[in-house]
């Protein structure tokens, strides 16, 4: 069986494509490509037939060797999803949670129920009740990912949430009872997930990431955004000549440890479960020191993300870090490839 993911960004495509045989993931070949600035912004595709033109140009150019793309799965970015969950009797069949949802829809999402492209799993039952976590965003957002796949003449196997299919890639398995923590530093925000064998249990993004930090890492030193960007990228947290760097990160996450310790504070009173662990990735996990700035922050075991820990065969790959970048085309792919790394949300999936 082969799969592939197609990771899309504000200035990038990832392109991976596995094989599953006996029980053991292999890449067979993988690209990644420069997106001219002003084709994807902040996840809304803008010029669809030159994206097309790009991902033709990225699939030619996969190494070893060219790849031929009938199928894929994409996703829709954390920054564009809304997610609620809401507290059913337990009783209630599947028809009827899909009633009551669509009854309370509005009130808690941004538009009404035909706006928005949606799915629902249950991740939690007592003996009383059921917790049904819905994830929905802008019906446009799905429609423009058709439209692209359409000009691409690629069929689309599913539209995943970006948390989960990294969280694929870069999280164990995890067993029953314990959980971790995703944060995922990308250029425009920094999003976080709580995920345990249910799926998804908590999620939100919060707007400090890449960009932001080097824009005030510039007004800190009175540099260039250039200046500014190498000097985050090589700067060592832990040390102490990192100085007022240091200082101009610990001011940036504060909202993001803010949110994280709240989350899992809630998550283990509510659920009775642990997190066992926090795991990085995004841009600012490689840099040097990031671990354990991370770790002096959350009380919890922090590690930074293995994109290719569930794949057997991936010398197609640089085993340096680098190939994080490619940990969200990864777990697209192995979303269609294994029970074991479901798909627990489909956006294509439009009634309630």
């Amino acid at each position: 069986m082969r799969a592939i993911g197609i990771d899309l960004s504000d200035r990038s495509i990832e392109i991976v494509e596995l094989r599953q045989r006996f029980g053991q993931f292999t890449i067979l070949s993988a690209a990644c490509c420069t997106l001219p600035e002003g084709l994807i912004a902040d996840g809304v595709l803008m010029d669809i037939p030159s994206i097309a033109e790009h991902i033709r140009a990225c699939a030619e150019s996969a190494k070893p060797k060219a790849l031929t793309i009938e199928s894929a799965s994409f996703s829709i970015p954390e920054s564009k999803v809304h997610t609620h969950v809401f507290v059913f009797p337990r009783s209630l069949k599947n028809d009827e949670v899909n009633q009551a949802i669509h009854v309370q829809f509005s009130d808690y999402f941004p538009f009404e129920p035909e706006a928005m492209a949606f799915d629902w799993k249950v991740t939690r039952k007592s003996e009383q009740t059921q917790d049904v976590l819905v994830a929905a965003c802008e019906q446009s957002y799905v429609d423009g990912i058709v439209a692209l796949a359409q000009e691409c003449s690629i069929e689309i196997s599913g539209i995943d949430l970006e948390s989960l299919s990294t969280g694929r890639a870069v999280l164990p398995v995890p067993k029953k009872h314990n959980a971790y923590v995703l944060i995922d530093s990308g250029a425009r925000v920094t999003s976080l997930s709580i995920i345990d064998e249910s799926g998804l249990q908590m999620t939100l993004s919060v707007g400090m990431a890449g960009e932001h930090l080097t824009e005030q890492i510039a007004k800190k030193r009175q540099l260039s955004r250039e200046e500014a960007e190498t000097l985050k990228t090589h700067t060592d947290l832990s040390d102490p000549a990192a100085g007022d760097i240091r200082t101009v990160f610990e001011d940036q996450y504060a909202p993001v440890f803010a949110e994280a310790k709240r989350m899992i504070t809630f998550f283990e009173t509510s659920s009775g479960n642990s997190v066992h662990g926090v795991y990085l990735c995004g841009g600012a996990s490689q840099m040097a020191g990031m671990r354990a700035f991370v770790q002096d922050h959350i009380e919890k075991p922090v590690h930074v993300g293995h994109a290719l820990q569930h794949i057997r065969h991936h010398d197609v790959l640089p085993h340096d870090g680098a190939e994080l970048r490619y940990a969200n085309a990864i777990g697209l792919a192995l979303g269609l490839l294994d029970p074991k790394h479901r798909v627990l949300f489909n956006f294509l999936k439009q009634e309630v």
